[in-house]
């Protein structure tokens, strides 16, 4: 798997792997079980979900700053990660081996644990929004 291809993915994950600016202590969970189930997903990507929930708040924030200064930023991470997802469809990757191999593409194929924990951030904040796996 090459490195990450794209500024935006980049950008983002460092600033997610950073130590949050500000504690949350709200930990609401939608869970999206309707969209697990139609992309076949198990329990054990579920947990994943769940653990990159926490952090996705701070992702909303993170693109939502972001667009003040380059308005077409959260359109280029959305594009570039739904060019991997099909990519990824186009090799037949579908239930969890898909989603492990969007968590290793948001991850730049890095096995540090804050740059994949970063990596899963952004890429549940995708799923919870509806950009990348079916609807």
């Amino acid at each position: 798997m090459p490195s990450v291809g794209f500024p935006e993915l980049e950008v983002v994950a460092k600033a997610i792997a950073s130590p949050p600016s500000t504690p949350t202590d709200d930990f609401t969970i939608t869970a999206p079980r309707e969209k697990m189930a139609k992309n076949r997903l198990t329990s054990n990507v579920g947990l994943l979900i769940t653990m990159g929930m926490v952090r996705s708040q701070e992702v909303s924030g993170y693109l939502q700053n972001m667009s003040t200064f380059d308005p077409d930023f959260p359109e280029r991470l959305k594009s570039g990660f739904l060019t991997a997802y099909q990519g990824f469809r186009a090799q037949n990757l579908d239930d969890d081996a898909l989603f492990e191999a969007m968590l290793t593409f948001a991850s730049g194929a890095d096995m540090d644990f804050k740059r994949r924990a970063a990596g899963l951030a952004v890429l549940v904040y995708l799923f919870e929004s509806c950009e990348v796996f079916e609807k």
